[in-house]
């Protein structure tokens, strides 16, 4: 099965943040829509990084309470691994984990049209297999 399949399946929209973002609004954002990361993108919708809750839990361990005065550009992955929609699962499988990450950016021709979670991944691989 391919990521495009995968992501079709969830029928979910995107969530993204502003690298600008406080780390406040990026915690709501994140418990509102009950995603673990989520994308960072600049004023066009290009990614510049990927924050998740494991980065919030790093930022708190390192920042203690001085994490609110942060944005989420001095916690955010900048260093983002993409895939595409026609990429196989069990490749995105060994991708994230060699890349030790739970959360993948899909683009096609540039453009940002879904998220793909090891979830996903593990569900769909579950599904092929019958176990």
């Amino acid at each position: 099965m391919d990521v495009g399949t995968a992501i079709r399946a969830k029928k979910s929209e995107v969530v993204t943040v502003s690298a600008d973002d406080s780390i406040q609004a990026l915690a709501r954002t994140l418990t509102d829509n009950q995603v673990g990361a989520v994308p960072v993108v600049d004023a066009g919708g290009g990614i510049v990084g990927m924050i998740s809750e494991r980065d919030l839990v790093r930022g708190l361990a390192s920042s203690g309470a001085e994490i609110v005065d942060l944005s989420v550009r001095d916690l955010m992955t900048a260093d983002v691994v993409a895939c595409k929609a026609s990429d196989s699962l069990s490749d995105i499988k060994e991708m994230m984990t060699e890349g030790r990450f739970r959360h993948m950016p899909v683009i096609e021709e540039g453009e940002l049209i879904g998220i793909v979670a090891i979830r996903d991944v593990m569900e769909h691989m579950v599904e092929e297999t019958g176990a």
